[in-house]
């Protein structure tokens, strides 16, 4: 009533939720449309926010010119840099504080459940827009910060992904997000046990020509997983082996 009263000046709503079966949403502006075909795409950066004091910081930055030369990873299910934004594919890095992603990529995403027919939310806030530093120094400031649906173990979780706008950068999957998942990994096999979720059953990773592993953000990564005959408890328990 204070607020049709004009007591209070009605905030504008900055949340945007949709399902990926329907038309795509921009992570820039929330119209319909992808990203890449945004209106506002070549205007001025976005504005500050009231979260531009927040900094994360993450290590990864793909340098093509410097995996020209590289060796392949001696694995059957490598993948490039750029296919892993075409595959709906997060990279696993231990270095970044929040999960971070380029549009390119969650646009991507959008497109491979639409092409499956699958419907999952996803909810943008245009008033969380941190900034991120390098591990290069360099400096950019997310446009939106999105709630992903993710397939889970036959159900559904969500992740918390800081949308930027550098091209066809890949998503980063956090140390913060791995935590939450409760993620034990060995990085002699590429093996996984996400012991908050399923602790019963070892998740095979793929991985990366750059040698880093992958997290799929369209398919459940415990779809090939194999059962233990103990559920994992901790390092320290003998009574999980």
């Amino acid at each position: 009533m204070r607020k049709s009263r004009q007591f209070y000046p009605a905030r504008r709503e900055t949340n945007v939720k949709w399902k990926s079966d329907h038309e795509p949403k921009c992570f820039r502006c929330g119209g319909n449309h992808t990203t890449a075909n945004c209106p506002q795409r070549d205007k001025n950066s976005k504005p500050a926010s009231a979260n531009v004091g927040q900094e994360v910081h993450f290590t990864f930055v793909t340098e093509p010119e410097a995996m020209e030369n590289k060796p392949e990873v001696p694995t059957q299910d490598a993948f490039s840099l750029h296919s892993l934004v075409n595959a709906g594919k997060a990279i696993i890095d231990g270095g970044a504080t929040a999960s971070v992603g380029s549009a390119d990529a969650l646009d991507q995403v959008q497109r491979i459940n639409k092409e499956l027919g699958k419907q999952r939310d996803v909810t943008l806030d245009f008033n969380s827009s941190p900034s991120f530093r390098f591990g290069n120094n360099g400096k950019t400031q997310c446009l939106s910060t999105a709630q992903l649906e993710v397939p889970l173990a036959e159900k559904t979780g969500k992740m918390k992904i800081h949308v930027h706008d550098i091209p066809q950068q890949p998503v980063l999957l956090s140390i913060a997000a791995l935590r939450s998942l409760g993620a034990v990994i060995d990085f002699s096999d590429d093996t996984c046990i996400l012991k908050h979720i399923d602790a019963s059953r070892v998740i095979q990773l793929e991985r990366a020509t750059s040698g880093h592993q992958v997290f799929p953000l369209t398919q459940d990564i415990f779809q090939n997983s194999k059962q233990r005959h103990t559920s994992f408890v901790s390092l320290f328990d003998s009574s999980s082996e």
